[in-house]
């Protein structure tokens, strides 16, 4: 069977792209899940935070690699894994392009402050294009990213994002410290309690990821 293929992409770095790629693969791994990061990410996020796994007895069945040109090699080396999921640059160019040509789905992380509710518009607005071109694939859906809990910008977030014509995510992350710890030392939230805030969202995101994937 194929590998399942889909990536977190946004121009805006500091999006949550990385969080998203990596938690989420260390949720597919807990299942039993082969899982493939693609790090496009140049300050290479994943792949540092990969290096850390084995020693730290993080999550496991996860590997990292750096990979250009999508179309031409990912299908070499996806045979062996049940999920690709690439980890995105916080550009636009033909690497983007062809991320989104050979995903099933693209999930665009937003932080819901200021300007940063603009910043994955243009790629928004690639997707729309692929999707006009190939009868709706890839799907793509908004991820509200990093969310300030209980503020009036969060809980209104839905208006402020009408201008990307795509769907939002039910499940969203909200700013916590916990992310931020895991990231350091290669595990993930997935190694905190099961009742955590933070692995509680990476749990509904990744649930709501493999609803979408059917």
């Amino acid at each position: 069977m194929a590998a399942r293929v889909f990536a977190f992409l946004c121009e805006k770095g500091g999006a949550g792209k990385s969080t998203g790629a990596t938690n989420v693969a260390s949720y597919l791994a807990r299942q039993g899940k082969r899982v493939l990061i693609v790090d496009h990410d140049p300050q290479a996020s994943a792949s540092t935070w990969s290096s850390f796994i084995h020693e730290n007895d993080g999550p496991g069945e996860v590997a990292v690699i750096v990979m250009k040109k999508l179309q031409r090699d990912l299908r070499s080396v996806s045979h062996g894994f049940d999920y690709v999921i690439i980890d995105g640059q916080p550009i636009t160019d033909a690497v983007t392009v062809d991320a989104i040509k050979v995903s099933e789905l693209v999930i665009i992380p937003v932080r819901p402050s200021g300007f940063d509710v603009w910043a994955g518009i243009n790629t928004a607005g690639l997707v729309r294009e692929r999707q006009a071109l190939t009868d709706g694939t890839p799907e793509a859906r908004i991820l509200v990213s990093q969310a300030i809990v209980n503020t009036v910008m969060a809980r209104d977030v839905a208006e402020s994002l009408a201008s990307y014509e795509l769907p939002l995510m039910t499940s969203r992350t909200h700013i916590r410290v916990a992310f931020t710890e895991v990231a350091s030392t290669g595990k993930s939230v997935m190694d905190l309690p099961p009742d955590n805030e933070a692995r509680l969202e990476i749990e509904a995101i990744a649930r709501e990821i493999l609803e979408i994937l059917g």
